[in-house]
């Protein structure tokens, strides 16, 4: 056995989603495209346009209803970048989904909702 050959262990990639388009979530989907365990799959947004042009950018699924979007088995986690009215219904409907979420901050608009 060669001791100098270091085993190298093969990364399983998450599936992951963007919800929402705005600054924070095409950061989101870049980094997501970027990463070596991750795979950027899908994008959603209320505005169709954005959630086309983001999502034909990236080549991936576009959405404009989040709930649609959580239906997909391909999609495991998401990202909730939304205005921050949302971010917690969201980030709820992610979790009842049964998908891996992170929210962008402030996560709530108050702390009762967080």
């Amino acid at each position: 056995m060669n001791r100098n050959r270091r085993q190298v262990a093969k990364v399983e990639k998450i599936n992951v989603a963007v919800i929402g388009t705005g600054f924070w979530g095409k950061n989101h989907a870049r980094a997501y495209k970027e990463l070596e365990s991750t795979n950027l799959v899908a994008i959603c947004d209320v505005n169709a346009e954005r959630s086309q042009a983001i999502a034909s950018q990236f080549g991936v699924k576009a959405y404009t209803d989040s709930a649609q979007m959580l239906k997909d088995k391909e999609v495991e986690a998401v990202s909730v970048c939304t205005w921050s009215t949302v971010l917690a219904q969201e980030a709820l409907k992610s979790l009842e989904a049964g998908k891996h979420v992170l929210v962008e901050k402030p996560m709530a608009v108050d702390s009762k909702q967080a």
